[in-house]
């Protein structure tokens, strides 16, 4: 049930033309074929903080703009690449570099020590003793699987946040700053400001 608070966003492409995006074979696809014009596919997850970001801009946006168009078609673009890129929010479920589940899990288990902890993460040798995986491996394993170094998959992570945190307005600059784990706002503010190259007061402005 859908409460009187939500909003729901519909995007309506043929099946075609949305294959085309990823396949220039889409003509191929046993999915597309005549045979299985009525089934029905469902897809159903965790909205990530990206995918919420660009929910929040469609959502704001000025449809009465000279470049609504552009606009809608840039973030259902925006949409469809958050929505269909495995590697960035979501846990992927074979790498080539791990040669069996056993690992996979201890590099998984080493992400979610680091997020749950990422006031106060620990260190590369606390992580690698803590999952019982050498220090070598998880460095290497870690990169293979999201794509990134532990302490940047870290950063980005963060950043990632403070942008859902400040544009929820619950939220000042210092309280976002104290959540992230920063010891001073400024620490965090000089961060902000190299990601996305502007300041998180002047981001939360926007929204």
């Amino acid at each position: 049930m859908i409460s009187t608070k939500s909003y729901v966003l519909s995007v309506l492409i043929s099946i075609k033309k949305f294959h085309k995006l990823f396949s220039e074979d889409s003509d191929n696809i046993q999915f597309l074929k005549d045979e299985n014009i009525n089934q029905k596919y469902y897809y159903e997850n965790k909205i990530s903080n990206k995918i919420f970001l660009v929910l929040n801009e469609l959502k704001r946006f000025d449809f009465g703009s000279s470049t609504k168009n552009l606009f809608i078609k840039a973030k259902i673009y925006e949409l469809f690449s958050h929505l269909y890129n495995r590697n960035i929010d979501q846990n992927v479920e074979q790498c080539p570099f791990l040669t069996n589940e056993e690992n996979f899990k201890k590099i998984q288990k080493a992400k979610n020590l680091v997020i749950s902890n990422m006031t106060n993460p620990p260190s590369l040798v606390e992580l690698s003793n803590n999952i019982d995986l050498s220090l070598k491996k998880l460095k290497e394993g870690f990169k293979k699987i999201y794509g990134k170094p532990v302490y940047q998959y870290l950063l980005e992570h963060k950043m990632e946040l403070a942008k859902k945190l400040l544009s929820e307005n619950s939220y000042n600059v210092n309280e976002v700053s104290i959540k992230l784990g920063y010891s001073t706002s400024s620490h965090f503010i000089t961060a902000f400001k190299n990601k996305y190259g502007l300041t998180p007061k002047n981001f939360k402005k926007n929204y």
